[in-house]
């Protein structure tokens, strides 16, 4: 049903989600940032991996399992306000055969209130 939808796993346990925007780029909360949640370093050979096609996350033999190149955290995000929580997670390699969620270009969409 969400082809796009995304498991932010460590060691197979699963952490945050998050969601295929492009072939090779994940989006994801920056409160989910790897470095913060489980204390790595990317430049070390331990890293989290994003695991598509997963829908059940008890069935840990189905989805494709993909590395993480880097990170990159919106650079206003506030971790005590929590403001600008978003996180691109720039993926090894490109996840083909799924639909990717569609991001909104057009202002007037959601229309806000007052």
């Amino acid at each position: 049903r969400y082809p796009y939808a995304a498991s932010v796993q460590y060691a197979g346990a699963h952490f945050c989600g998050g969601a295929l925007i492009a072939p090779d780029v994940m989006i994801t909360a920056g409160h989910c940032n790897g470095d913060d949640i489980i204390g790595l370093n990317k430049s070390s050979d331990e890293y989290y991996d994003v695991v598509i096609g997963r829908h059940d996350l008890r069935r840990t033999r189905t989805g494709r399992t993909i590395g993480v190149e880097r990170e990159v955290r919106h650079p206003l995000y506030d971790p005590t306000l929590v403001d600008n929580d978003f996180n691109l997670v720039l993926l090894s390699s490109n996840v083909t055969g799924v639909q990717y969620l569609r991001v909104n270009h057009d202002p007037e969409i959601p229309t806000g209130g007052d």
